[in-house]
């Protein structure tokens, strides 16, 4: 690699490291019993990292959240009719999603369709050292699960064309570890063992283009997050989704 790409290469990678994404994509509606839906989302995901950082206790000096860059692969399965299931995968993240979707509504039927899912997302972030100052490095250490709850309501405006959005109840749990070291061991490591018990909520809004067996689903979801003041923020987070029905 030229010295040219090298730093930038680098600081990206730092960054990744740093960072840890959790899902934020839905579906209008289930599968048909047999169904299996493929797909692949590019585009922002929540940064859990935050909301580790933020709880106390914290001396963390960055004050606003940030969303960061999300790679998903997505596998559904129609059980029966009206519930599938399905995993999402980060390939360039440590962790996943298993989650569930039960219609409680067909839109055929009445108008509307209205869905319910019920998810976790696991993760994880092995000791990673995020700067060095004052003789000693600091570095960061946790996992956890954010568990979700959507509730979906989606409507065709078209025979190909299908709109939805809701909300969503969220509850995070993160275990973790966050660590000062001298560089020449001349003091004992700082550590600080936290645990994260959160509530949270969010929304969400987007479209389902429907082909032959391909589905192209751009959407748009929001989240509440707490800042090490205990205020409220709010981070967007936009994606696209392409999937494959067989």
């Amino acid at each position: 690699m030229s010295g040219r790409w090298r730093a930038p290469v680098l600081l990206l990678a730092l960054a990744l490291a740093s960072c840890m994404a959790g899902t934020q994509s839905v579906r209008p509606g289930t599968l048909m019993p047999g169904q299996l839906r493929v797909g692949v989302a590019q585009g922002l995901g929540r940064n859990l990292t935050d909301d580790f950082a933020f709880a106390a206790p914290t001396s963390e000096a960055k004050r606003n959240a940030h969303a960061v860059w999300l790679t998903e692969l997505s596998a559904h399965y129609g059980l029966v009719r009206d519930l599938d299931v399905g995993v999402r995968l980060r390939p360039f993240g440590r962790g996943g999603r298993v989650e569930l979707l039960y219609q409680l509504v067909r839109e055929r039927s009445v108008g509307i369709g209205v869905a319910l899912g019920l998810a976790a997302d696991g993760f994880f972030q092995p000791e990673t050292q995020l700067a060095c100052a004052g003789g000693g490095c600091y570095s960061r250490s946790f996992a956890g699960v954010l568990g979700d709850v959507p509730l979906i309501i989606s409507g065709y405006v078209t025979r190909r064309i299908a709109l939805f959005g809701g909300g969503r109840y969220n509850h995070l749990l993160i275990v973790g570890r966050e660590r000062y070291r001298s560089q020449d061991r001349s003091f004992r490591p700082l550590v600080i063992d936290k645990t994260v018990h959160q509530p949270l909520g969010g929304w969400f809004v987007g479209a389902e283009f429907e082909g032959l067996h391909l589905r192209v689903v751009p959407q748009l979801s929001g989240n509440l997050v707490w800042l090490p003041d205990e205020s409220l923020t709010h981070v967007i987070h936009p994606s696209l989704e392409v999937a494959f029905v067989f």
